[in-house]
């Protein structure tokens, strides 16, 4: 006595009204029949796919990768030095408005400046 079973696979989409995919659909959310008689579901998976992303979402470049090193810094080292110790009050003021209009006018974003009294006191203030 020959006999058999057939599983029929049966892919379904739902969508809403304005074609987009129902999420958490459950095996009790559907019905089979053939020919009018309804039929057991004997297995049921639901799969959620992701949205496509925006078309204009921005693109991530790719990732390069080289064995060029850094291009060199070229930002300015500047070692200022005052021997205050042999200034008197009037030279360290020239000499502190000297520092400050080089500060302004020659120094350039990136560089590094580092101000040094012989004395070893700090009496700049900035």
């Amino acid at each position: 006595f020959p006999s058999g079973v057939e599983l029929v696979r049966v892919d379904v989409v739902v969508t809403d009204k304005d074609g987009r995919p129902v999420p958490d659909l459950t095996q009790a959310d559907f019905t089979l029949s053939e020919n009018g008689a309804p039929q057991t579901i004997a297995s049921f998976e639901s799969v959620t796919v992701a949205d496509a992303p925006d078309s204009e979402a921005p693109v991530t470049p790719p990732f390069a990768s080289t064995n060029v090193g850094p291009e060199p810094r070229r930002a300015r080292t500047f070692v200022v030095v005052f021997d205050d110790i042999h200034l008197s009050l009037a030279q360290a003021y020239r000499a502190k408005g000297a520092v400050t209009e080089f500060l302004g006018k020659a120094t350039a974003a990136g560089d590094r400046v580092t101000l040094i009294a012989t004395g070893g006191g700090a009496w700049w203030n900035a």
